[in-house]
């Protein structure tokens, strides 16, 4: 059951966030080879923070998971946020150059 909802919920392009009171995405940042994206997000609280994600491309499991998530706390900006995600992750720093 859980897969197949997982299934759907890859078609329309949800993740299951980690950060649940994220309200909008900001911005997202694919690696080259499609399979890890970072996603800046706003969050309820009016602060903002980074998910990454990586694809699971298995025939009944394919969706985007959480891999790795900003701290609690968040950032006040988004372009704070993706200032600590290109600091965490050197693949972002070289997609954006």
């Amino acid at each position: 059951m859980l897969r197949a909802l997982n299934f759907f919920l890859a078609l329309f392009g949800v993740v299951e966030a980690e950060n649940l009171d994220i309200d909008a995405v900001v911005r997202t940042v694919h690696d080259p080879g499609g399979k890890l994206r970072l996603g800046i997000y706003h969050r309820k609280n009016d602060t903002y923070t980074w998910q990454e994600e990586v694809f699971n491309d298995h025939i009944l499991d394919m969706a985007w998971q959480v891999d790795k998530v900003g701290p609690r706390e968040g950032y006040d900006t988004p372009e704070a946020a993706l200032e600590a995600a290109r600091k965490t992750f050197p693949w972002v720093d070289s997609v954006l150059g």
